[in-house]
């Protein structure tokens, strides 16, 4: 066990009125600090990228020609699951990951148009849509 605070300096013995108590690094890491890895209940990035992947393309299942319109719930919320308690950076490509898988299928139309239309069309898309990942991990950080 590890100590930290002022009990860690004081060789663990407490050093005065208000000094900091001993506490275990592992409690004061969860009671706040960082976090060296995924935490109990977090889903590893491993796991999250097919989660999102399937949030995709069941959001994109949820429009014409399948119309299957339930799914317009599910999507989203399989989205929200992947990216619940990620870093900016794993959250980036979490959202790509979404992204791609809807509006790739939901933009295939354009293949009869032109084959780099429908992939600049869904490209830009997907970008634009991972942008907005600042602003759902700014939001995913506040309390319930």
């Amino acid at each position: 066990m590890r100590l930290t605070g002022a009990g860690a300096r004081a060789g663990g013995r407490a050093a005065g009125p208000g000094v900091t108590a001993m506490v275990p690094a592992a409690a004061a890491e969860r009671a706040g600090g960082s976090r060296a890895g995924p935490a109990r209940g977090d889903m590893p990035l491993r796991w999250a990228l097919p989660v999102a992947l399937a949030g995709g393309l069941a959001l994109a299942a949820a429009f014409p020609p399948v119309s299957a319109w339930p799914l317009a719930i599910a999507g989203p919320a399989l989205l929200t699951v992947a990216l619940w308690h990620r870093s900016l950076r794993a959250s980036l490509v979490v959202r790509v990951v979404f992204g791609a898988a809807f509006f790739v299928p939901l933009t295939s139309w354009l293949v009869n148009v032109a084959w780099y239309v429908w992939a600049a069309l869904a490209v830009a898309q997907t970008v634009s849509f991972a942008v907005l990942t600042v602003g759902q991990c700014l939001l995913l950080r506040l309390r319930a």
